[in-house]
């Protein structure tokens, strides 16, 4: 993908509550490919494509609908980052948060960023009791999905040149 371009193919009725200007690429073209696993999660397939174009520009991003799909995925593979509806049939967010919280599990330690309609406290308390890094609530402007996720990522990439050095 040409770095600061941007096509939507998802129904404009969802990039409009996202972004009042979803049609314009807002990509700087100097983000490096990060080379980052990043995982999207949301049972609507429009909103799920949409994060995953969003997120493309900072690594490779895998995209699922269902909670179950997920700790399939993340039961094989280790990620940088995780993009999380909660409320899916069968298992949902917090589900997913759970399995998460196993200190023996794959990606016990990676951010996640919880993206609801539901901005109860009531909720608010129990996603950050599960771990979660980042509350936020639809609709979800794409450049703060973005740089809230970029920003994590670089801290994290940065803790762990210094780990290693």
């Amino acid at each position: 993908r040409r770095a600061g371009a941007l096509s939507c193919d998802v129904p404009s009725r969802f990039c409009a509550a996202f972004s009042p200007d979803w049609r314009q690429p807002y990509y700087p073209t100097d983000w490096p490919c990060m080379s980052k696993l990043i995982l999207v999660v949301d049972d609507d397939p429009d909103i799920a494509r949409l994060y995953a174009m969003a997120l493309g520009p900072l690594g490779e991003v895998s995209s699922v609908q269902s909670g179950a799909e997920a700790l399939i995925l993340l039961g094989e593979r280790r990620f940088d980052a995780l993009v999380l509806d909660l409320y899916m049939p069968a298992v949902s967010g917090f589900d997913v948060m759970d399995n998460l919280a196993e200190a023996s599990h794959l990606n016990h330690t990676m951010p996640v960023f919880v993206v609801t309609a539901d901005q109860s406290e009531t909720t608010r308390a129990r996603v950050m009791r599960r771990g979660a890094i980042f509350q936020l609530t639809k609709p979800v402007p794409l450049r703060v999905l973005v740089d809230q996720v970029r920003a994590q990522l670089e801290r994290r990439s940065q803790r762990s040149r210094r780990g290693a050095g």
